[in-house]
């Protein structure tokens, strides 16, 4: 059992003030139910029941979902009549430094880039709203969905904020915070080479499928048994094919969830 105290509770109603998103979405398995869902402190945000996009769209989805204190992601999904991704666009901002400079850091996919020129944009701007760093990062591969778009930014938040991408996987609204902790500690002594990222989100992943199973993982030894089967697997998987892995190890399954909002709305 988890048990908040005073301190939590706030954090927590901090967390939900921030919070928002909302979605109108084909329910799976019909051709021609809809359901329109949300969370938000504020209903002035809302969007509302997209009725006329329907025959457009079977997803329209808008997201600001809090990580850190003034770490923030903002995504935006359209999914096409044939569930095919017509645009997914996400952006990190935080303030951070660099170089010594206070400011704000933004880095941005946008999965229109499609296989013409997928890439992020990594930005930052100092407190007088210079940009000081300006960088387009080529991506190697073309994105196989929204989730592979997700990774990809946190792969480069990484760089200026570690454990920022564990964070988004595993402790949404800081609730078990210490699984990060966990995740962090058996990357480094079983010198795994992939992204935290990744291992998070896989680690995610199997948290899920227990569940679905029935099983709770509630115990700090229980989630540190998994999470490292989880890592020992990406490591021997590393050993095999010489080297880190990348996005596309990590399986995504629409099973889970139809939206990019996993903690959001599930099946």
């Amino acid at each position: 059992m988890l048990t908040l105290t005073g301190n939590d509770v706030q954090d927590r109603i901090n967390y939900i003030k921030k919070f928002y998103a909302e979605a109108t979405f084909l329910v799976m398995g019909t051709n021609d139910y809809y359901d329109y869902t949300y969370v938000t402190y504020n209903k002035d945000r809302l969007k509302g029941f997209q009725l006329k996009n329907i025959s457009k769209y079977n997803i329209q989805a808008w997201g600001n979902i809090p990580i850190t204190d003034n770490g923030v992601v903002d995504m935006r999904l359209f999914v096409g009549k044939d569930d095919g991704i017509l645009e997914f666009t996400m952006q990190y901002r935080d303030h951070v430094r660099y170089k010594g400079l206070p400011g704000i850091l933004n880095i941005r996919s946008d999965y229109g880039h499609g296989t013409q020129d997928p890439h992020i944009d990594v930005e930052f701007l100092d407190q007088n709203g210079n940009k000081i760093l300006d960088e387009k990062v080529s991506q190697t591969y073309n994105f196989l969905n929204y989730e592979a778009a997700i990774n990809a930014v946190f792969m480069q938040v990484e760089k200026y904020n570690p454990g920022i991408g564990a964070r988004y996987w595993l402790c949404p609204a800081n609730i078990h915070p210490m699984r990060v902790d966990i995740v962090i500690e058996l990357k480094q002594s079983l010198k795994a080479s992939t992204s935290l990222t990744i291992l998070a989100r896989a680690v995610n992943v199997r948290l899920y499928e227990e569940v679905i199973r029935g099983i709770q993982i509630d115990k700090i030894s229980e989630f540190r048994k998994l999470a490292e089967s989880v890592i020992k697997l990406f490591k021997e998987k590393e050993q095999e094919y010489g080297g880190a892995l990348d996005i596309s190890e990590v399986r995504y399954s629409n099973e889970m969830s139809v939206l990019p909002f996993l903690f959001f709305y599930h099946i």
